[in-house]
């Protein structure tokens, strides 16, 4: 089965051989796959990938050598997002975790402390992000985590007439919501 990292877009990088492939197109039975270091090397490694396995390599050599240090730096930031995202520990400590577990040349291959506290940062901040505020009714999408109870345990919704025309009742209200128009109210406490 194929093994994948993700790179620092988020999408998945193929690992095979030790060297590290992204996605270069889809056909209907296979993915084919090139070297990162095609467009600053000009490296013509790639591969096909068929139901989750490798089933033909390129015929040309990749023109440099494998990048296991890579790859192992790039789990590695993978495990501190992971990390960051499922924990409540300090960017410090996240960090200090890491760097227990790598090597000196896989940590040549890390961006910055700063860069690394900055990601660990902004992960944190995305768990913990309100939706945005809809601009009209149809924008209004209410996550599964806010429809069931309050920071203190109690029910948020108490009763939904399943009308599409109806909002919440608020002492205050952005203007969207227009009471004149509607017939069913939320009640909240």
């Amino acid at each position: 089965m194929c093994e994948f990292v993700k790179s620092e877009k988020n999408t998945d990088l193929l690992i095979f051989k030790g060297y590290l492939y992204k996605l270069e197109r889809t056909t209907n039975e296979k993915t084919i796959w090139r070297c990162i270091e095609n467009n600053s090397k000009k490296c013509p490694g790639r591969v096909h990938v068929e139901k989750g396995e490798v089933t033909k390599e390129s015929k040309r050599e990749h023109n440099h050598r494998p990048g296991r240090s890579k790859i192992e730096a790039k789990q590695a930031i993978e495990n501190m997002k992971k990390i960051a995202k499922e924990t409540e520990l300090s960017s410090q400590v996240v960090l200090s975790t890491m760097s227990k577990e790598i090597t000196e040349s896989v940590a040549s291959k890390l961006p910055g402390i700063s860069s690394m506290k900055k990601t660990i940062q902004r992960i944190r901040q995305k768990e913990i992000m309100a939706p945005a505020n809809p601009r009209t009714l149809d924008e209004l999408v209410i996550p599964a985590e806010y429809k069931t109870i309050t920071i203190d345990g109690k029910p948020f919704l108490l009763y939904d007439s399943n009308d599409e025309k109806s909002d919440g009742t608020f002492s205050s209200a952005p203007s969207i919501f227009l009471p004149t128009k509607y017939h069913s109210w939320y009640t909240i406490q």
